[in-house]
């Protein structure tokens, strides 16, 4: 609906997609078509307002903006730079200060995954429990440090192994994968 307020000229413009490089039997197109319609993303993943590039691995700088764009705390950290933010979001801990511009793991997704959890839940890290018992074959790979948001991620089905029960930990992540994940996290809360 446009309302016109006064006589006058008047334009619409419509963005260009940037799922124009999504398939529409992609996997995670549903995903990723629910996540951008929430989010302006653009200033998150380079490159969005051309094409969403769906296969391209997720660097810790942007998953660290989508965690804050999630968390709606873009503003209060408007002017610091992407080590400050990771800091100040509390992600420092969880994602390497000195490799933010390299792709980030699937442990390292599984535990920004479980402390976006947590904060919107407004609970700690800590409070939170699987289920269920979870097996993992590779489990031994999994470091200290993620192994609990790895369990509850497979638990909560934010994050899935493969048909062997590898979670293969040491993989990267996708733009596509990070939008089904969070959006299962998002759906989950009920934010979307």
């Amino acid at each position: 609906t446009f309302n016109v307020l006064k006589t006058g000229k008047y334009a619409i413009l419509l963005a260009q997609s940037t799922l124009s490089d999504v398939p529409g039997n992609h996997w995670a197109k549903d995903y990723i078509t629910k996540l951008t319609s929430r989010y302006y993303l653009s200033d998150v993943f380079t490159g969005i307002n051309t094409a969403f590039a769906p296969e391209n691995q997720v660097s810790g700088k942007e998953i660290i903006l989508l965690y804050e764009k999630v968390t709606g705390r873009t503003s209060e950290n408007l002017g610091l730079d992407i080590k400050q933010k990771s800091e100040k979001l509390g992600l420092d801990t969880i994602i390497n200060s000195n490799a933010l511009l390299k792709s980030i793991r699937r442990q390292e997704a599984a535990a920004v995954l479980i402390k976006l959890l947590a904060a919107k839940k407004g609970v700690g890290r800590t409070a939170l429990k699987p289920g269920r018992t979870i097996i993992l074959n590779d489990e031994a790979e999994v470091g200290n440090t993620f192994y609990s948001g790895v369990i509850l991620a497979v638990d909560l089905n934010l994050m899935e192994t493969d048909p062997d029960y590898n979670f293969k930990p040491l993989g990267y992540m996708t733009r596509a994968d990070i939008a089904a994940a969070f959006v299962k996290l998002l759906e989950l809360t009920g934010d979307i």
